[in-house]
């Protein structure tokens, strides 16, 4: 452990831990799983998931209850896994749109928030809170920032525009974001059970959802996709025809054939939400509707705002994917619909693999649609119910 200069400082912060376990049980059990590491390298403060990063000259600013505060909001960046999920965003923008979400909870939550014109760093302290952007995730309110927004530097330089604390990529690459994650869904579960049983402060409204998607029974997202391909196709059973999937299995099972063509169509998001190794697995899976012979037709379209890039594929062609390089722009799913009401009169069924972060829907198909939708499990539902057609199930942060 790198020796401590400032320990006035790290006393500031213990306190403010310890005031939270007394006041607050589940932002103080929450806190305390944060390693504290004095650094005059950022301005503020920060967190990557594992460890709380401090300025001692930026905690010595604050009083007690603002540096409370600071280290509730920490913790929160911790609970969205906002050191996982920024992706390709801009890393000031993602911790701007952050911060607005949990500076309401926050306010919400009965904390003493830094007050507007405060003097930090040498600047003015100007707290990212708005009303507007209540019920809205991170996500989505970085999409909606305006570019002069993004730009903004406040007392916590580029690193803070926020001021409050900033958010860090989880260390480790990919297994130690993994990792991360996980250990911070299993925090927030064992917080939220100390807190309803000392009734030691509210659980943040934003987090209610999270809390209930972690204690749902987990479908395979799999099985859900085998579910729609096989409901959205026109076959019979027949013995004619033996199933594959049941040779897999060491058994004999009647296979399906149809009175008619069916052609699936599989879209992927390429606007930046969507890693290479889940677009080749969710293909993968896809793929399967051709070797079943469930399906007599794969087309997959690559698209952003726009169709770039398409493949058509049938039984017996070995399926590949593309990179997803071509791809980076926004989201937009109309020219995607038009491109196959176009070119695919006869789609059976669409899958659409995307965040769902879009507003532009485009018209509904004449065949059934899946959105499988990519990201954090506390914002599926809403992201779902802003659908205006189709049926939507949720494929994780991860595909594994």
């Amino acid at each position: 452990m790198a020796k401590i200069k400032d320990k006035a400082a790290l006393e500031k912060i213990i306190q403010a831990r310890t005031n939270l376990l007394v006041s607050n049980g589940f932002f103080g059990f929450l806190a305390m799983q944060l390693r504290l590491v004095e650094s005059y390298d950022i301005p503020t403060a920060a967190v990557d998931g594992r460890s709380m990063y401090y300025n001692p000259d930026f905690i010595h600013q604050l009083s007690e209850r603002e540096v409370e505060f600071v280290v509730a909001h920490e913790v929160m960046h911790c609970c969205f896994q906002h050191f996982t999920r920024r992706g390709p965003r801009d890393p000031r923008g993602w911790n701007i749109a952050g911060d607005f979400v949990i500076n309401l909870d926050l306010q919400e939550s009965g904390f003493t928030l830094i007050p507007q014109g405060k003097i930090i760093n040498g600047k003015p302290f100007s707290i990212l809170l708005d009303t507007k952007y209540k019920g809205m995730t991170t996500e989505e309110i970085y999409d909606s920032l305006p570019k002069i927004e993004i730009s903004i530097s406040g007392v916590g330089g580029d690193s803070d525009p926020g001021g409050c604390g900033g958010v860090m990529d989880a260390p480790g690459g990919a297994g130690g974001e993994e990792e991360t994650k996980q250990a911070w869904e299993t925090s927030v579960r064992q917080a939220v059970a100390i807190a309803r049983a000392d009734n030691a402060g509210n659980i943040p409204g934003s987090l209610k959802r999270l809390l209930n998607d972690l204690n749902k029974p987990k479908v395979s997202w799999r099985d859900k996709t085998r579910n729609f391909i096989d409901q959205s196709m026109t076959k019979e059973i027949s013995w004619s025809r033996i199933s594959r999937r049941s040779l897999s299995i060491g058994t004999l099972m009647p296979g399906l054939i149809s009175d008619r063509l069916n052609h699936l169509v599989f879209v992927i998001d390429t606007s930046g939400s969507v890693s290479e190794r889940m677009a080749r697995e969710f293909l993968s899976e896809v793929a399967g509707a051709l070797d079943e012979n469930v399906a007599d037709q794969l087309t997959v379209l690559y698209a952003d705002t726009r169709v770039h890039d398409v493949d058509h594929f049938v039984p017996g062609d070995l399926v590949t994917g593309r990179t997803l390089e071509n791809g980076g722009g926004g989201t937009a799913f109309s020219d995607s619909f038009k491109w196959i009401s176009d070119n695919v009169p006869d789609a059976s069924a669409v899958i659409y693999l995307t965040d769902l972060q879009v507003h532009d829907f485009g018209q509904e198909p004449e065949c059934p649609t899946l959105w499988a939708v990519f990201g954090p499990e506390q914002y599926f539902q809403p992201l779902a119910d802003k659908a205006p057609f189709g049926t939507a199930i949720h494929v994780g942060d991860s595909i594994g």
